[in-house]
């Protein structure tokens, strides 16, 4: 599509004249310009330009999905008949990108003539230099010359299906083509194909020719005089069958490392292992049949961005043009087994219909991040083209979950999307698979996370991309089952989890639960999502919902805190309360409270509840780092005895620090019968100088 164009035509008695006919491709994407003339005879003789078109707009590229891109600068002239003018096209291609290398410039003619295509050029170079004509018709000449000269082919194959994995891969081809045939086009031809150099390499994996490759033409019917290639553990066999039934009718054998297929699958972050394989090829001018089977034992696959690799694996399969039949497929898959069946059909572009069926048994899957399980389970792979749906049911049988209820904030929208992936596989992002599996967990699961500390039971529903899953279903808990919240532990009444929106891992909550502190039993209801739960305190005796709260982040009430007396007597009961609770299974510790300020505010706050030989003790320490430099710590403790302290410490050097202290002690003679309180204060103030080194 073109954003402008400008038209200033003449028309006077038949006769037309373009003096200037112009369209626009946006400011920088390039600009056709066309003049000539028409008759009334029908004849037309017109001269069109074109400059800075830019590749990777047409489309052409865009509908094949090739990561190719490059300005494209043409000449071209139209003269005869309008409805079939013969054409001269040059054409001039620069500044080349295929995948993320760059290549030299390009050269070409086309001649476009009644009959036949006839085409001129030099590629990436000196690269590729062809020759060729094209009839249209079969009592038409035809001729195909071509020679490459160390052509690195490789980048062009990842151009069309690789990724940037697969950059490191590299291919030469020296070869000359010349065919040709007087009438009958290509089936017809005679001449040579000879390749004086063949090989792929990745690394320490290779495959090259071992002498040069020899394939005569003589009448359309080909005769492969020599074709070997050869690599560690590894080779390639080309052979003329015995008693050819068609114009080309070849034998294939081999055993290559599927390192070198690498370069064929954008689907696959790594893949290793062996295939072997025997097939017959045979075609004419009318159809292609193949038939052969293959074998591929020890492999190793993984798809981008999923945790779990499949290994060991070892396929059966027969193949002929138009399907491969699965017999047998199985493989080491999260520390389980897996077998399947199944086939793929391949009925045109982006139309490969694939049906895979199976089984996993006792597979141990860490899908999504911190959800570990262990189960079997049935699975079914189907689609007609990436992605692909998984789906499947998956029985678990135990598993431990530590993922928090409303994630942990490392989840992304996005997967990486590669550059040398093709625009036919991706738009915004390559998915292989989409998961549609049905999980029970009928026997329990076990949660240990910033809220939970139980068992789960229920049923869920996985769906989407590996990268981020969305969940649906619900969850309950089980009786014993704990939670932790304002530094206290609950015991669990009743609970449920509920996945109602697939976009995002944010449960509804809906928990009652119960825990004794000192005299009083307290009782929590939580409510909403998991990311912003509600949550409803009430206590009997009853006490209001701040006292509730300070009685079990501090272990006092605020009436406790106002009478000294009652504070005493409740001291040994309070202690004895947050000692237990500091030692608790809850993994996170003045998680709820802490967290949020230091949200809000950026320091940190802790909690440390004990006790003394005055009675019940609490601790509040805060601290804050304001550079690499400069940081602020200070303490308050709260009961019979009441202590302070400050720190300013400012970092000189590596070694050496100034420290300003500031300490405060207040003693509370609260047995004096008199009513009278006497306060001893002391305050003391510090500088010092620290010095650390390391002794070795």
């Amino acid at each position: 599509s073109f954003e402008q164009a400008n038209f200033d035509v003449k028309s006077v008695g038949g006769e037309v004249k373009a003096d200037r006919v112009q369209i626009m491709k946006g400011i920088k994407g390039g600009v056709i310009n066309l003049t000539g003339e028409g008759h009334s005879t029908g004849l037309i003789k017109t001269f069109v330009q074109g400059r800075g078109l830019r590749l990777e707009d047409s489309a052409i590229m865009s509908a094949l999905g090739l990561a190719i891109s490059g300005t494209v600068d043409f000449d071209m002239d139209m003269s005869g008949p309008v409805l079939a003018p013969d054409t001269d096209f040059r054409g001039h291609l620069s500044k080349t990108l295929i995948g993320d290398q760059e290549a030299e410039d390009s050269t070409f003619k086309m001649k476009f003539f009644r009959n036949s295509l006839d085409v001129n050029g030099e590629f990436l170079g000196k690269a590729i230099q062809t020759s060729f004509i094209y009839p249209y018709g079969d009592d038409t000449p035809f001729a195909l010359k071509l020679t490459t000269k160390d052509w690195n082919f490789a980048p062009a194959f990842a151009a069309i299906v690789g990724t940037i994995s697969r950059k490191d891969y590299e291919g030469h081809l020296t070869a000359s083509v010349d065919l040709k045939s007087p009438t009958g086009g290509f089936w017809n031809s005679s001449g040579t194909v000879r390749a004086e150099n063949l090989s792929l390499l990745h690394g320490p994996v290779y495959l090259k020719s071992t002498a040069p490759i020899s394939i005569l033409m003589k009448n359309g019917q080909m005769q492969v005089d020599k074709f070997d290639l050869a690599g560690d553990n590894a080779f390639l066999k080309v052979s003329e069958s015995a008693k050819p039934t068609s114009k080309v009718d070849l034998q294939f054998n081999g055993k290559l490392d599927l390192t070198l297929l690498g370069l064929l699958t954008p689907f696959f972050e790594d893949m290793r292992g062996i295939g072997s394989f025997a097939f017959n090829l045979k075609s004419n001018h009318n159809s292609t049949d193949l038939l052969g089977s293959a074998y591929i034992e020890k492999a190793y696959l993984k798809f981008f961005d999923f945790i779990h690799p499949f290994e060991d694996v070892r396929i059966d399969m027969l193949f002929n043009q138009k399907k491969v039949l699965l017999n047998t497929v199985k493989a080491d898959f999260a520390g389980g087994r897996i077998s399947s069946t199944g086939n793929l059909e391949f009925k045109g572009f982006k139309n490969t219909p694939l049906n895979l069926s199976g089984q996993f048994e006792n597979v141990s899957l860490n899908l999504p991040e911190k959800v570990k399980t262990n189960g079997s389970g049935i699975f079914s792979l189907t689609g007609s083209w990436f992605p692909f749906t998984f789906k499947g049911t998956y029985d678990v049988k135990d598993g431990l979950i530590t993922k928090d209820v409303a994630g942990d904030g490392s989840e992304t929208s996005s997967v990486r999307r590669d550059q040398f992936l093709p625009q036919l596989l991706v738009k915004e992002q390559f998915v292989p698979l989409l998961l549609d599996l049905d999980i029970n967990f009928t026997r329990g699961i076990v949660v240990k996370n910033e809220l939970i500390d139980g068992k789960i039971m229920g049923q869920l529903s996985v769906k989407g991309t590996p990268t981020k899953p969305a969940l649906i279903g619900q969850l309950t808990l089980e009786k014993d089952s704990k939670i932790t919240v304002k530094d206290s532990q609950f015991d669990v009444t009743s609970a449920s989890v509920q996945f109602t929106d697939p976009k995002e891992m944010n449960p509804q909550l809906y928990i009652v639960a119960r825990t004794h502190v000192q005299e009083y039993d307290v009782n929590l209801l939580i409510q909403g999502k998991g990311n912003d739960p509600k949550l409803n305190f009430t206590s009997s005796p009853a006490l209001s919902e701040r006292d509730i709260i300070s009685l079990l982040a501090l272990g006092t009430t605020d009436q406790q805190q106002a009478n000294p007396a009652i504070q005493a007597n409740t001291a040994n009961t309070a202690a004895a309360q947050q000692t237990a609770n500091l030692n608790s299974s809850g993994p996170f510790k003045n998680n709820a409270i802490s967290k949020e300020i230091k949200e809000k505010t950026g320091f940190d706050v802790q909690f440390a509840p004990g006790a003394d030989e005055s009675g019940l003790t609490q601790k509040i320490i805060i601290r804050k780092q304001f550079s690499g430099k400069l940081s602020v710590a200070a303490s308050q403790s709260m009961g019979s005895r009441r202590e302070s302290d400050a720190e300013v410490r400012y970092r000189l050097n590596n070694h050496l620090s100034s420290i300003l202290s500031w300490e405060n002690s207040d003693n509370l003679d609260t047995l004096d019968k008199t009513a009278n309180t006497n306060n001893q204060e002391q305050n003391q103030f510090g500088l010092d100088l620290e010095y650390k080194f390391e002794f070795k």
